[in-house]
């Protein structure tokens, strides 16, 4: 309940300090959901794991050569 709370004070601020017209309120909002869901964390778990696949196969094909 207490995360819920802090989501909602964090939209609230939001809101606040962009105004409440204009696209940058929805773009705020946005980011503020996908943070407090763990949307954000996920994201970036992702492509740090593409990187690391990305960079592994990078490695054993100058191992190959």
């Amino acid at each position: 309940m207490k995360r819920c709370h802090a989501i909602l004070f964090t939209c609230l601020t939001i809101f606040l300090v962009t105004g409440c017209s204009g696209k940058g309120k929805e773009d705020a909002l946005q980011e503020t959901i996908d943070y407090g869901t763990g949307k954000t964390q996920v994201n970036a778990y992702q492509r740090l794991k593409g990187q690391i696949h990305s960079i592994q196969e990078q490695k054993a094909k100058e191992a190959d050569h």
